[in-house]
């Protein structure tokens, strides 16, 4: 996520209630009002609205997915006020997402949370100032979490009905995960997704960790077989409520990433924040678009930019955003000031590694970067490359995404973002 400074609060203004939930908290989406939050109270004014937060839980487990609820009354019109989200991590707020309410100034956002966390919610104004802000602390645990006990906490409305009954892994599947100290794999189809019990045993302690596998990667996980053993297990639940509503979630052996745009899993063998980064890019393979006039383009990278210029570097900031990994890729609206500052900031060099940026040559002065795309795979003297505003095997006067092998002789050098 972009890093944002802490908002300047007007004094006098804020008075922060922490407050333990006795129970899942109620979607906002459902009639039943959001009490168990944080709130703000001020008198009913355009300016000077109640703010609600609630969480879906307060003591989760390192890894676990919350929802958060908020909540704006008071107002004489709540809705479509524009929120910002933002979770703590040590002394910087980080912002989780940045929307507006619903006709009935409710929003939902999801987080994964992995220490001691707090969330907050400043309601903005016209002039994009802090009128109004909720705050929420959780303390985040690594106790132990049963498959049943996970079920029990999402509750139907989150998790759906079971569709099948719990499988559990043989030895050779748990084998096949590649997970060291794996000593029992248990999961349940549900409606919403997949659980997975995952029970780890070193010299020291056994862990018991259950985690989600959500939505169309849940039915993905659970059609490919993955969970006897061909991805691995998940390592965290999947986060949700990325860029244009994307979810990553990550396995022992791998990586998938979907976004309800397309409804299609992109994966990878590729693991960690590296892995993310690749996902989300392959997601975006086939995208195409007409451009008759290269230096005037439409894309929705364009849109996300803010730029018509060529959108090379702009699809790789989009797929850095997109999965997680903030500004790793950083966001620039010119190539040659992407280029530039990624040589100034990040470590370079000729040596490909997965996950770095690849910087072509492909027209003008020889010799000169002109292009950039993302190693996804290396093979021998050969990388294979995922570009945006690329042509090759598309009709003519159009360009878009492809994933395509290049001799290694192709690239002039590499940058190492920092995941």
């Amino acid at each position: 996520m972009a890093r944002r400074p802490p908002a300047r609060l007007v004094p006098g203004l804020v008075l922060m209630l922490v407050l333990a939930l006795a129970g899942p908290l109620v979607p906002a989406a459902v009639a039943a009002p959001v009490v168990d939050g944080s709130a703000v109270r001020a008198a009913a004014s355009e300016t000077r609205p109640t703010v609600r937060l609630a969480v879906s839980s307060t003591r989760p487990r390192a890894g676990e997915r919350l929802w958060l609820a908020v909540r704006v009354s008071g107002v004489t019109r709540a809705a479509t006020r524009e929120v910002v989200v933002e979770q703590r991590r040590g002394t910087r707020w980080n912002r989780v997402v940045r929307s507006r309410t619903s006709a009935s100034g409710r929003l939902t956002a999801h987080v994964v949370v992995d220490r001691q966390d707090a969330f907050r919610v400043r309601v903005l104004g016209a002039d994009g100032r802090t009128v109004r802000t909720a705050q929420r602390a959780v303390v985040v645990s690594r106790g132990a979490r049963t498959l049943e006990a996970r079920a029990a906490a999402l509750g139907t409305t989150r998790l759906g009905r079971p569709l099948d009954k719990i499988r559990t892994l043989t030895p050779a599947q748990r084998r096949a995960t590649r997970v060291t100290g794996l000593v029992k794999v248990r999961s349940r189809e549900y409606a919403g997704g997949v659980l997975v019990e995952v029970t780890r045993k070193t010299s020291t302690r056994t862990t018991v960790r259950t985690w989600l596998v959500s939505g169309a990667t849940g039915r993905w996980y659970a059609d490919a077989r993955a969970a006897k053993g061909r991805w691995g297990v998940p390592v965290a639940d999947g986060r949700c409520g990325l860029l244009e509503r994307g979810c990553v979630h990550r396995f022992s052996r791998g990586t998938a990433y979907v976004s309800p745009s397309s409804g299609a899993v992109a994966s990878t063998t590729v693991t960690g924040d590296r892995g993310a980064m690749i996902a989300a890019a392959r997601s975006q393979v086939g995208y195409v678009r007409r451009a008759p006039d290269p230096s005037r383009q439409t894309t929705k990278f364009n849109t996300w930019m803010g730029s018509r210029a060529a959108w090379c570097s702009f699809f790789q900031s989009w797929a850095s955003q997109a999965s997680g990994n903030g500004a790793a890729v950083p966001k620039i609206n010119r190539f040659r000031t992407f280029r530039s500052t990624t040589l100034r900031t990040l470590p370079s060099g000729t040596t490909p590694k997965v996950g770095a940026l690849a910087f072509r040559h492909t027209t003008g002065p020889a010799g000169e970067a002109t292009h950039v795309a993302l190693v996804s795979e290396i093979s021998g003297g050969r990388v294979r490359l995922i570009d945006g505003n690329t042509v090759g095997p598309l009709p003519a006067g159009h360009r878009g995404v492809l994933e395509r092998w290049f001799p290694r002789s192709a690239v002039l050098y590499y940058v190492y973002p920092s995941y």
